[in-house]
């Protein structure tokens, strides 16, 4: 019989608090897997659970190795991860800018 990999706990965003609280750090982010794995919850739901912690706690993420969330240790890192998010936003304004001109320009 395969071992269970996931555990199926009370409130994982309690769980998932705790886990980043105590092991990760920009240094050291925890991937989504992972906290899919402890709380057995699917990658949408850790997402929705991270989105409500982020009302309360400064947890970042990084889509550049080695992915994952963690809970900035200082302002600094959160002043870095809102610069970064804010190039993101722009580059995202200046797309859609241009496809929006393709709807225009194309004839269907």
């Amino acid at each position: 019989m395969k071992p269970q990999t996931t555990l199926k706990v009370s409130n994982p965003k309690d769980v998932i608090l705790d886990y980043l609280m105590c092991k990760s750090s920009a240094d050291n982010p925890i991937k989504s897997r992972e906290l899919e794995m402890i709380t057995g919850l699917s990658p949408r739901q850790v997402g929705i659970l991270i989105a409500e912690l982020r009302i309360e706690h400064a947890i970042l993420a990084t889509n550049t190795a080695p992915y994952g969330f963690w809970i900035a240790a200082n302002p600094q890192e959160i002043k870095g991860y809102v610069a970064f998010l804010k190039s993101r936003l722009r580059a995202y304004e200046a797309t859609i800018k241009v496809m929006e001109g393709h709807i225009m320009d194309e004839v269907f």
